[in-house]
């Protein structure tokens, strides 16, 4: 199993991804700005294996909460799927060193496509690593 924290300010898009996770087997946690995600992370005993960011929320937006994880070498190396209604900020998938972007309005097949993909491109890599 599989944990991720989707950071997101919309409650009820919050909600429907994460039962839409849980039901395909990962262990999903939320938070609704970056502040709240940065205080949760601290006191985590097992780091999410992915973060879903949203770039645009009140309190700590998506932007200020990358910086802060990548300055942090506890959580740099989470990988980040940046998610927004802005299809502006596409350019910034790879100044915020983020996996993959998605624009919102997003359905969740899609998402659910993003996130196993990477697991399993990431367990296939691992498991090439290992066998050379």
């Amino acid at each position: 199993m599989k944990k991720i924290l989707i950071i997101d300010d919309n409650i009820s898009f919050v909600g429907a991804l994460q039962e839409l996770l849980t039901l395909t087997g990962h262990e999903v946690v939320t938070a609704h700005n970056g502040q709240t995600a940065l205080e949760l992370l601290s006191n985590m005993s097992q780091l999410p294996h992915l973060i879903i960011l949203d770039l645009v929320m009140p309190i700590m937006n998506g932007f200020k909460f990358r910086e802060l994880q990548l300055q942090d070498k506890n959580l740099s190396g989470i990988p980040v799927i940046l998610l927004t209604a802005n299809n502006n900020y596409k350019e910034f998938k790879e100044k915020l060193q983020a996996v993959e972007f998605l624009n919102k309005p997003v359905e969740a097949k899609d998402i659910l496509y993003v996130v196993e993909s990477f697991f399993y491109l990431r367990k296939r890599a691992i498991s090439y690593v290992s066998q050379t």
